[in-house]
């Protein structure tokens, strides 16, 4: 559980009603990734929003090949900055993960 209060400082809660902000703050955690670790994978069951609070995150876009599909490029798209979501595919279906997310410095996230 983490204090309401943490969620307030993201806007993503700005509207949110206060009881169902302390709802959602009881089963939040913040967690801790090392540089380089990998938060979710392309194509894994997104069950999970996240945010992150300090650090920074990358996102990456596998491209397999047709006739070879062991094999795969990897291609980065854009970093996730302190304050903003990610992991949107955990509200959209088919819930799942359309991109892997790694961390490129020690990072908080919850």
């Amino acid at each position: 559980m983490i204090s309401p209060e943490v969620l307030r400082r993201f806007p993503f809660f700005g509207s949110i009603e206060p009881e169902y902000l302390r709802q959602i703050a009881m089963f939040s955690e913040e967690l801790s990734f090392a540089k380089d670790a990998t938060i979710f994978e392309e194509g894994t069951s997104a069950d999970s929003l996240y945010f992150l609070v300090s650090g920074s995150v990358d996102l990456f876009f596998s491209v397999r090949e047709e006739t070879r599909p062991d094999e795969h490029k990897e291609y980065y798209t854009s970093s996730i900055n302190p304050g903003e979501a990610f992991a949107i595919s955990a509200l959209i279906e088919p819930h799942t993960y359309a991109a892997t997310a790694r961390t490129s410095v020690p990072s908080a996230i919850l």
